[in-house]
């Protein structure tokens, strides 16, 4: 977001380097921001956004393993016209470090996106409001849709994210996240939810009698923040995260009496309470032979005495707050995955959004080449016009087909995505699957429910059901049945 000839006036990081336990299957040896959804690197998603709000440059933070597998992708990259700064970090950097190491770099008030989803939504509206408000963070929440029911039981619970904000001005004066829990008590209350406690200053109140507070929105983890913000960091060393740390302290401190922006403030409040502390009775305070009064003129004389009075900082209303505000809007589309299942309904649920299939980094202009009965090829499957496909082959709805792949004869194939450059043999068999590039589906292979990773092959008379299948790896014919439940 800038104009030629001036200095930007907000910079964009892409945080790409974290790895998710999760998909650990899908990402070992590589990078989450390269996963395809509807046969597009996800990176090629968040540079789009960026491109339309206007910005002109990037910070890529990645890691050194993982910047050689943008060669692989150059093909859409250079399609972009952001330039793209990459910044490289070690897997497990914390991403309040990674700011910590950028610091050198940030110049002005700066956006911070998270690349393991795709949205769609008025970034520049969003940095309007930031900058409007002169806000220390922007956070952007949506909507929170009803999560779908898990296939396998799981104790691992999904978080929950806390927001209170008036209703107003929306400046948001809570956030938390927790996760869910269950409490054993009775029978009837057993499944009962345990609320997290949020308790609101009177004095919060009294200024701001509107207060919504909601579990109801999505934290996107995607942040505006204040230049200041960096300063902060480097006074606070314990925070680590952005997400659970950064951005709710910042919320949570806007009323306190030790402003996080103002360090100087801060040091001579803790040296007051000190002084406080050595006094029997608040009376001694004003004794001008009391320890506590020579202490704390001493103080003030250290710190060249720049308040008015002691009163200005044991007296918290007259301290100027900072403003935190959160951005929020029914017209967005947001969709973030962190496990498979997560990333198979990604992909599923993606083409049919007009901004995907609209784009011009989905470029599936042409038809594909066909031997034989075109009637056999659903009028609503998106292929793209290199690829061939054999005579009888059948490909029904919900099917999105990459560039260069070959469909072998009586290939029968129905709700898939196939990747680029995908060669799938004479009877192979796929049914709701995800197939990366570059992969081999030999003769009356059957693929049903799963995932198979970039470069993988599936041996021929091979059943592959409800299993993801890693990179660079083989399924043959001494494994003629692959089920993970």
């Amino acid at each position: 977001m800038s104009v030629e000839g001036k200095r930007a006036e907000f910079q964009a990081i892409i945080l790409a380097y974290q790895a998710t336990p999760e998909l650990e299957t899908l990402t070992k040896d590589f990078p989450t921001a390269f996963l395809p959804i509807a046969t597009r690197p996800l990176l090629s998603y968040q540079l789009e956004l960026l491109e339309k709000a206007k910005f002109s440059d990037v910070i890529v933070v990645m890691c050194e393993d993982d910047i050689e597998h943008f060669k692989e992708y150059s093909y859409i990259f250079q399609k972009h016209t952001i330039n793209m700064d990459i910044v490289e970090v070690e897997r497990y950097t914390s991403s309040a470090d990674v700011l910590r190491t950028l610091r050198p770099r940030i110049y002005t008030d700066f956006v911070v996106m998270k690349c393991d989803n795709i949205c769609n939504f008025d970034l520049h509206k969003m940095a309007e409001s930031h900058r409007l408000h002169a806000a220390a963070v922007t956070v952007f929440a949506v909507p929170k849709e009803e999560e779908a029911k898990p296939q396998k039981k799981t104790k691992k619970q999904p978080a929950v994210d806390y927001f209170g904000y008036d209703e107003s001005s929306h400046r948001l004066i809570h956030m938390s996240t927790t996760k869910k829990e269950r409490t054993k008590r009775s029978d009837s209350e057993r499944d009962r939810e345990k609320e997290m406690r949020i308790t609101f200053h009177e004095a919060l109140l009294f200024n701001y009698p509107d207060v919504t507070v909601t579990k109801e929105l999505r934290d996107t983890y995607i942040y505006f923040f204040s230049n200041r913000v960096l300063q902060v960091l480097e006074d606070q060393a314990k925070i680590k995260s952005i997400q659970r740390d950064l951005a709710p302290f910042l919320v949570n401190n806007q009323f306190s009496r030790l402003n996080p922006f103002d360090k100087k403030d801060n040091e001579r409040e803790k040296a007051l309470n000190v002084a406080f502390r050595m006094t029997s009775s608040d009376k001694n305070l004003w004794n001008p032979d009391s320890d506590a009064k020579m202490t704390i003129d001493k103080i003030n004389e250290a710190m060249m005495n720049d308040l008015d009075s002691v009163a200005d900082i044991i007296m918290p209303e007259k301290r100027k707050a900072y403003w935190c505000h959160v951005f929020t809007t029914n017209k967005a589309y947001f969709m973030n995955f962190d496990s498979i299942s997560t990333y198979v309904e990604l992909n599923n649920k993606a083409p049919a959004q007009s901004f995907v299939k609209e784009s011009p980094f989905f470029a599936f202009e042409g038809e594909p080449t066909v031997e034989g009965d075109k009637k056999k090829i659903d009028a609503s499957a998106v292929i793209h016009h290199t690829v061939k496909i054999g005579e009888n082959a059948r490909i029904g709805p919900n099917c999105i087909i990459g560039e260069g792949a070959t469909i072998g004869e009586k290939a029968d194939i129905r709700k898939c995505t196939i990747g680029r450059h995908v060669n799938i043999r004479k009877g192979a068999r796929l049914n709701g699957s995800i197939l990366m590039d570059h992969i081999e589906v030999e003769s009356e292979a059957t693929i049903s429910n799963s995932v198979i990773c970039s470069s993988a092959t599936i041996k021929g008379k091979v059943t592959v059901k409800d299993c993801t299948v890693g990179r660079k790896k083989t399924v043959d014919e001494d494994s003629r049945s692959v089920t993970i439940d």
